[in-house]
C-alpha cells in the first residue's frame, strides 16, 4: 500500500471523528476510546471506570502508571502494561486493516445512543454499512442455533412480516434462528443488522460471508466491539448479546430451550435494558421451546402468536420511553431519540392487535402475578409514585421497576397518570 492510499484511508478513518469534532469532541477523545477498545484485557467496564475517573478518555490514556496502578492494581496487576501497549498501536494501521474488511472504526463518542449508555457500552465498534436511524423501530430476533423446521419457519414468517411494516430485524449471524431471520428480511426488501461475536477477520460462521454481504448490501449493518483479528470464542457472545438486545426496542424469542444463550438474552434485556420481551410457543413437548414456555409461565414474557403481537409491544415500548422522558424532565439521549413518531404500518398493526393474548378476557378477569409484581403493586395502592421514587423505596434498579409496571399496565393493574403511576384494582 503507498503513501497516498494511507493517506486516503486515514482520512476515511477519521471521517467519523470529524463528525465528532462538531458535536465538540475531538479526535483526540476518539483515538483515545479507540485505544482503550484495544488494551488487552481492559474490557468494557475497566474503560467506562477510567474514563469516569477521568473525566474523558483523552485524560485516562495522558494518565501515567501510578494513576492506573491505584485505579486497578489489586484486581489487575497487569494494567500498566496493558496500557502502555495500547498508546504505541498505530492507529492509523488498525484503520487500514479495518478498511480492508469493507469496515470503518466508531470510536465510543459516536456509537447510537442506545448503545452509548450501557453500563458496559463498548468502547469502539467495527462496522460495515449503515445503522438504521434511531427512530426507525427494531426487533431483536434471538433464538436456537440447532433450529427446527418450526423454528425456522417461525423466524422467517414472524421477522418477514416485520420487516415488510419497516421494522429493522437485529440479530447475531449465527446458524438456526439468526440466519432465517437476517434473510427473510432481506427478502422482504427490508433492514438487518448482524452483531458478531468476533474480528471482521474471522468471520464466523464462514459460510454466512455471503449472507453479511447481502445484509450491507441491500441497506443494513454488520457490526462488532471486537477488533479484525479477534477469534470468536464462547466468551465472546454474551457480549454480543447485549448489543443485539440494546439495539432493538423489543426481543423475540423463536426457539429456545431451558438454559440457552437465547433466553439468557431475553432474560438480561428484561432485567438490564428495561426491553419488551416475546417469545413464540412451540409444540408443547418440544425441549426447543421449553424455555419460551417458561418465560411466558413466569410472566416477564409476552406471548407472540403472530408479528402484530410484536408491532404492539413496539408502540407499548415506545410509550414507555415517552413517559420515562417525561419524568426525567428531557432524560437521556437514548429516551429522546427513540420517541420519534413510529411508522403509520406498525401502528395500524398494533391496532389490529388490540385483543391479543396480553388483553384477552381471561386475564382481564383474573390477573396473574409474580410476587415481584405483587410487591409494586402494593406499593401503588399506598400512593402514587414517580417510577424513580418507587424505585428507591423498593430499593430495585429503575430499570427493573420499569419492567415491573410494564407487566402491571399490560394486565391492567397499574396506569400512568401525568408523571405517576398509580394502583388499578384487580377485579
Amino acid at each position: 500500500m503507498d503513501v497516498e492510499e494511507r493517506l486516503e484511508l486515514t482520512k476515511l478513518g477519521h471521517a467519523v471523528c470529524d463528525q465528532a469534532d462538531e458535536r465538540g469532541v475531538g479526535r483526540e477523545e476518539c483515538d483515545a476510546w479507540i485505544r482503550l477498545a484495544l488494551a488487552r484485557d481492559i474490557g468494557p467496564r475497566r474503560a467506562r471506570v477510567a474514563v469516569d475517573a477521568a473525566g474523558s478518555a483523552a485524560a485516562a490514556m495522558a494518565h501515567g502508571d501510578a494513576w492506573w496502578r491505584d485505579l486497578f492494581f489489586s484486581r489487575f496487576p497487569e494494567v500498566c502494561a496493558r496500557v502502555r501497549e495500547a498508546r504505541a498501536i498505530d492507529l492509523d494501521r488498525v484503520r487500514e486493516t479495518a478498511a480492508k474488511h469493507g469496515a470503518r472504526v466508531l470510536a465510543h463518542p459516536e456509537l447510537p445512543a442506545s448503545l452509548r449508555t450501557l453500563d458496559d457500552a463498548p468502547a469502539a465498534l467495527w462496522l460495515r454499512g449503515v445503522l438504521p436511524p434511531p427512530e426507525q423501530p427494531s426487533v431483536a430476533v434471538v433464538g436456537s442455533r440447532a433450529a427446527t423446521a418450526y423454528g425456522r419457519l417461525q423466524a422467517a414468517r414472524f421477522a418477514g412480516e416485520l420487516a415488510e411494516l419497516g421494522v429493522v430485524i437485529v440479530s447475531g449471524g449465527a446458524r438456526g434462528i439468526d440466519a432465517e431471520a437476517h434473510r427473510a428480511a432481506l427478502r422482504a426488501n427490508g433492514i438487518t443488522v448482524a452483531v458478531l461475536g468476533g474480528g471482521f477477520g474471522h468471520l464466523y460462521p464462514p459460510e454466512h460471508a455471503g449472507l453479511f454481504d447481502a445484509i450491507v448490501e441491500g441497506g443494513g449493518a454488520v457490526a462488532t466491539e471486537f477488533p479484525c483479528g479477534v477469534v470468536p470464542r464462547p466468551e465472546n457472545f454474551p457480549r454480543r448479546n447485549r448489543l443485539v438486545s440494546a439495539l432493538s426496542l423489543v426481543v423475540l424469542v423463536v426457539e429456545a430451550a431451558e438454559r440457552s444463550g437465547a433466553l439468557l438474552t431475553a432474560r438480561l434485556a428484561v432485567e438490564d435494558q428495561a426491553r419488551e420481551v416475546a417469545c413464540i410457543p412451540g409444540p408443547v413437548d418440544s425441549t426447543r421451546s421449553a424455555g419460551c414456555h417458561r418465560a411466558i409461565r413466569e410472566g416477564w414474557a409476552q406471548l407472540a402468536h403472530e408479528p402484530r403481537d410484536v408491532a404492539e409491544l413496539i408502540v407499548s415500548q415506545r410509550s414507555l420511553a415517552i413517559a420515562n422522558l417525561a419524568r426525567a424532565g428531557g432524560g437521556s439521549s437514548s429516551v429522546i431519540e427513540r420517541s420519534e413518531p413510529l411508522p403509520q404500518r406498525v401502528m395500524c398493526q398494533a391496532s389490529r392487535g388490540a385483543t391479543s393474548t396480553s388483553t384477552s378476557p381471561a386475564l382481564a378477569t383474573q390477573p396473574a402475578m409474580s410476587e415481584e409484581e405483587r410487591a409494586v403493586h402494593a406499593r401503588l395502592r399506598e400512593k402514587p409514585w414517580c417510577g424513580e421514587d418507587l424505585a428507591e423505596a423498593l430499593d430495585r434498579p429503575w430499570a427493573s421497576v420499569a419492567v415491573l409496571l410494564t407487566l402491571l399496565a399490560r394486565k391492567g393493574l397499574a396506569r400512568l397518570e401525568g408523571d405517576e403511576w398509580v394502583a388499578v384494582a384487580p377485579p
